[in-house]
């Protein structure tokens, strides 16, 4: 009998200590190893967010100087779906890499948010999601960026505190387009005096347009919202839309933020009004940040992203502190408390983003914060 207490003592024993190795190994910080990240995305994800590549930088380099050492690996998919869930089970099934980034489109995001969450590996939305990604429950997703819905509501909010009536809302009937018009329509309904008037799926083509902004112009829309998928007709649709009336009164969803453009429909997108992806106070922190890290960066303009880069980063260290599981890393980064860094980031306890939405508005080919126009 004794014996066979002795074994399962041991039995015993042997489990505990498995399972505190396995909690501590997790974390690399705490063995004083190297934190490795893979940024799951295509080579054009990675070209058009570099902004927010370069504040990851900044702060990489200056933990390497506390002895804090950070690498990350690109995997390029190619903007395919395949590859990109193909090269995030990669990733979730190699334990060199305790988390990732993902700058994915939001079809391959949607799916690989599951892959990381059933693994308990924590994972990054770096350029936006699906809405119904933040609502599946995950415990180890965690999104940067506001969602379409929290971007239609705060159109919502503008139009009503701006005094526009009859809005018209035109989208491509995409899921993402779906879900900010219903964020708008919350948003206005209700507020009593402003009203949307018309809501359409399209026009998608030019030939369309004529039958839409006849309806228009009988309602007596004085203001207009838009979300596409194909941002090459947006911009298109804006140009048609200002030709008829320069004085009409565009808004659009954060994918308008886009500099690609200003070059040639510049004039037409003067005044638009969207909504930040990245909402960061523009305050005097912001400012330090750029006097700061302006400097150091020469290969681009670095902009609140760039912090919100740095910020998320040095986060992620700072976490890590304390934590001897993936659970516990994801328990610090949702504390109820902002990290205070230069732009304060804080998650709800689904994952999602805790910011209030900022404004953008297009003056001069610029895209300026909107409150600093006033």
């Amino acid at each position: 009998m004794k014996k066979v207490f002795g074994i399962l003592l041991a039995v015993v024993f042997g489990m505990a200590l498995l399972t505190g190795c396995g909690a501590s190994d997790w974390n690399p910080l705490k063995q004083g190893k190297e934190l490795n990240i893979a940024f799951l995305g295509s080579s054009g994800k990675f070209e058009e967010r570099q902004d927010f590549i370069a504040g990851v930088d900044l702060a990489i380099k200056e933990l390497s100087e506390k002895g804090v050492n950070i690498k990350y690996k690109l995997f390029n998919d190619d903007d395919n779906y395949d590859n990109g869930v193909t090269n995030a089970k990669q990733v979730v099934n190699d334990d060199t890499y305790a988390m990732a980034f993902t700058f994915q489109s939001f079809e391959i995001v949607d799916t690989v948010a599951s892959l990381f969450d059933e693994a308990g590996k924590p994972l990054f939305i770096i350029n936006g999601c699906y809405d119904r990604t933040m609502e599946s429950g995950y415990k180890y997703v965690m999104n940067l960026t506001i969602s379409a819905e929290d971007g239609g509501i705060a159109l919502g909010k503008y139009v009503v505190n701006h005094g526009y009536k009859w809005i018209a809302v035109a989208h491509s009937n995409s899921e993402y387009a779906i879900d900010f018009q219903e964020g708008f329509n919350d948003a206005v309904s209700g507020s009593g005096a402003t009203n949307v008037i018309d809501s359409v799926s399209g026009p998608n083509k030019a030939t369309e347009f004529d039958e839409v902004w006849a309806r228009w112009q009988i309602l007596g829309v004085d203001a207009v919202v838009l979300s596409f998928d194909d941002m090459d007709w947006a911009v298109e649709l804006v140009k048609m839309i200002k030709e008829k009336d320069p004085n009409m009164m565009i808004l659009g969803d954060q994918y308008f933020n886009d500099l690609s453009y200003m070059n040639e429909y510049g004039k037409y997108l003067d005044g638009m009004v969207m909504p930040s992806s990245y909402p960061v106070d523009s305050d005097a922190e912001l400012q330090r940040f750029y006097d700061k890290y302006e400097p150091q960066v020469q290969y681009l303009d670095i902009t609140s992203v760039t912090a919100q880069g740095y910020d998320l980063t040095n986060m992620i260290a700072k976490r890590l502190e304390n934590a001897n599981s993936s659970e516990e890393f994801v328990e610090g980064m949702l504390s109820v408390e902002a990290y205070d860094g230069y732009t304060d980031i804080k998650f709800k306890q689904n994952g999602s983003l805790d910011k209030e939405p900022k404004y953008w508005v297009v003056k001069n080919n610029v895209v300026y914060r909107e409150e600093s126009l006033k």
